[in-house]
């Protein structure tokens, strides 16, 4: 400032002192400007004096200036012309330094509230930080953070009522101590490959608790990049669905498999048999140009004079009696073959492989025998017997529908026979039908 003075008043910078005080009070706390350090006020003694305040923006300046020596040497001589030409230069000064001054103070303004306004970003991002640490220490889902070398840095409190671990536990170690051995190395491999171009993974995962035990997840892991694209951290928020999936899997299995018995159900053996004929189909084409004999059987089953043992025994005996003729069933095929309950006392069996009508004949056979040994259920000893009609791909029909109308056809052909019997299906049963006695 003192350079941007002398810059003003030129030639009489060293005739006049100038004193600049921020407010209306004149003391050493309030100076702002002072160059000769001549005192506080100005001097009493020297024939020129003058205070002036100033107002601006609200905010008060006071202005002292007195006469130098070298203003007094010539006062007399030029006081009149010197008066006025100080006046005019004290009021262009006055001017000036009021400008200066606003401009000064509202720079300091400007810096105020720049400096206010940083301190409440900082504030709310302290705020935001606080929130967020409160969020996901409070979260269901267990969080799980590591740094650019996969190490772990932060965990939350779900990620220990999750896993057993306590943070202690696993900081500084790589989140592989928590692989359940169920996946392959292909598996972890394509999730780090997804996981580096798209900058997140979603899927489920087998991991393994502190105790031991093995649990099915759900996670969703990214990476955290910072403003030069260097990855930072990696997060992985996870929740345990193991419970979810046994749901899941328990509908499923009610879907396709006979609350009772624990047979395949109507659904899952026609879905069965539709793949076991298009198999066998491929497998002909395959081998077109070479003997193949192998066919694919299928049987139905209905029990003889099983409406009187539920009549006479209740159904509590009845179901007891379907429990075992479905134990009894899978004792006498291979694990190849499938056993369903369609419903009620009817039963199928399919045959996916057969070398000629005879082999099936054999297992057909067999099981005549093996439901014809005595049940000994809740006290009671009964005696029952089966109706089985058999038909064999390609011959009796050419796709599910078919086969299983003929199949149906051949078991009431059997009943009509006397029952205890297997039938094989032939072209001149087609007028056996539902009519007869089923039971």
């Amino acid at each position: 400032m003192t350079d941007l003075m002398k810059g003003i008043l030129g030639d009489i910078s060293n005739e006049i002192d100038i004193e600049i005080h921020d407010g209306e009070i004149i003391s050493d706390e309030s100076m702002i400007y002072d160059p000769d350090i001549s005192g506080v006020g100005g001097n009493p003694d020297a024939l020129y004096n003058s205070i002036s305040r100033i107002e601006v923006a609200h905010h008060s300046w006071t202005v002292v200036i007195h006469s130098l020596y070298g203003f007094e040497i010539k006062a007399d001589k030029e006081k009149a012309k010197f008066v006025a030409y100080v006046g005019i230069e004290t009021s262009l000064l006055l001017a000036i330094l009021a400008w200066l001054l606003v401009r000064g103070r509202v720079r300091a303004m400007q810096a105020s509230e720049e400096l206010n306004r940083e301190l409440t970003e900082h504030k709310r991002a302290e705020e935001g930080l606080r929130l967020a640490a409160t969020v996901v220490n409070t979260v269901e889902e267990a969080v799980l953070v590591t740094d650019a070398n996969n190490l772990i840095v932060a965990t939350n409190p779900a990620f220990t009522t999750t896993t057993g671990y306590l943070l202690e536990d696993v900081v500084g170690k790589n989140p592989s101590i928590l692989a359940s051995g169920k996946h392959s190395k292909e598996f972890y491999k394509e999730l780090w490959e997804v996981l580096l171009a798209t900058g997140s993974w979603h899927g489920e995962m087998w991991d393994k608790r502190k105790s031991g035990e093995l649990y099915v997840k759900w996670s969703s892991i990214k990476l955290v990049r910072d403003e030069h694209d260097q990855i930072t951290h990696y997060v992985a928020v996870f929740s345990d669905i193991s419970e979810r999936k046994a749901s899941e899997e328990r509908m499923q299995h009610l879907a396709h498999y006979d609350a009772l018995t624990d047979l395949p159900n109507r659904v899952l053996f026609i879905d069965t048999l539709q793949q076991e004929i298009a198999r066998a189909k491929q497998d002909k084409l395959d081998k077109r140009d070479k003997a193949n004999k192998k066919r694919l059987a299928l049987m139905f089953l209905d029990l003889d004079k099983f409406k009187t043992i539920n009549d006479t025994l209740g159904h509590a005996v009845g179901d007891l009696l379907l429990k075992e003729v479905a134990k009894r069933l899978l004792n006498c095929v291979r694990e190849t073959d499938t056993v369903s309950r369609l419903g009620g006392d009817e039963f199928v069996v399919l045959l996916p492989t057969v070398e000629a009508e005879q082999d099936a004949m054999l297992v057909a056979y067999k099981i005549l025998h093996a439901l014809g040994q005595t049940f000994e259920l809740v006290g009671h000893s009964l005696h029952i017997s089966v109706s089985i009609g058999l038909v064999l791909f390609p011959e009796h029909g050419s796709d599910e529908e078919e086969l299983t109308k003929n199949a149906d056809i051949a078991m009431y052909y059997a009943k009509a026979s006397g029952r205890n019997n297997v039938q094989i299906f032939q072209p001149d049963m087609l007028g056996i039908g539902p009519h007869c006695d089923l039971d």
